[in-house]
């Protein structure tokens, strides 16, 4: 397995194109620019300074480069408040070969700071990464995934375990062992259950404390006392639901 490359100015010089280059000045003039400005880490001010350093990749590059304590402590507030704009968190000490592929956006992703993950990475939505740090678990440690790795929706990744090259995760898996290279890994087949009649109705109370149900854009008031009766036990006596219904 190819582990993920070293921090340095050569690892990480595939995330920068042209216009991502640093700034004139380097590090201490992304400080004054700081200091000066009064930045806050919100809204416009966090987009400043992305475009300042040329973007997230070199935010999370300076973060390790510079022997500033208080520029780091920016520039790692400044990496968390991107993050969280997605409901995601990638620690600032993570390793990425070359720039990860979001196809879905990083919505709900979470890289322990620990990990490792070589270059290609293909990762999607609601993916964990994330360190196991129980002092008396076998698994302790963080993951470390080679070149070219698809990881599908919903994936977990946990502990000390090695990825290889090439694997493939399908969505919801949860690996907690080494993976060789060139493999797949499933979730459990889902079971299937026979049934007579299903009806699928998405049930919510009108205004009135009434149960309804959509037919299309009709709203149908539900009138069999037994599906009533199932409804009521639901919610807590008194719920009116949704007024807005």
């Amino acid at each position: 397995m190819a582990p993920a490359s070293q921090p340095g100015a050569q690892a990480w010089h595939c995330y920068a194109s042209e216009e991502e280059k640093r700034p004139a000045g380097g590090d201490r003039a992304l400080l004054q620019y700081h200091e000066e400005g009064s930045v806050r880490l919100r809204g416009l001010a966090t987009a400043a300074t992305l475009r300042c350093v040329g973007g997230i990749w070199n935010v999370r590059r300076l973060c390790r480069e510079t022997d500033d304590p208080r520029l780091r402590k920016f520039l790692t507030k400044v990496n968390d408040a991107y993050w969280a704009r997605f409901g995601s968190w990638i620690g600032r000490g993570a390793l990425f070969g070359s720039m990860p592929v979001f196809p879905h956006g990083a919505y709900g992703i979470f890289i322990s700071g620990g990990a490792e993950i070589g270059a290609n990475a293909v990762i999607f939505q609601q993916v964990t990464i994330g360190s196991n740090t129980l002092p008396d678990s076998r698994g302790r440690g963080a993951p470390r995934l080679g070149s070219d790795c698809y990881i599908g929706a919903g994936a977990k990744l946990i502990g000390g375990i090695r990825v290889g090259d090439r694997v493939r995760v399908g969505a919801n898996c949860v690996i907690a062992t080494d993976v060789p290279d060139d493999s797949v890994v499933v979730a459990q087949p889902a079971r299937i259950i026979r049934k007579d009649t299903l009806l699928n109705r998405h049930y919510l109370k009108d205004s009135l404390g009434r149960w309804v149900y959509l037919d299309g854009s009709r709203r149908v008031l539900e009138t069999d006392e037994c599906t009533l009766a199932l409804l009521d036990g639901i919610h807590r006596p008194g719920f009116r639901g949704d007024s807005s219904v």
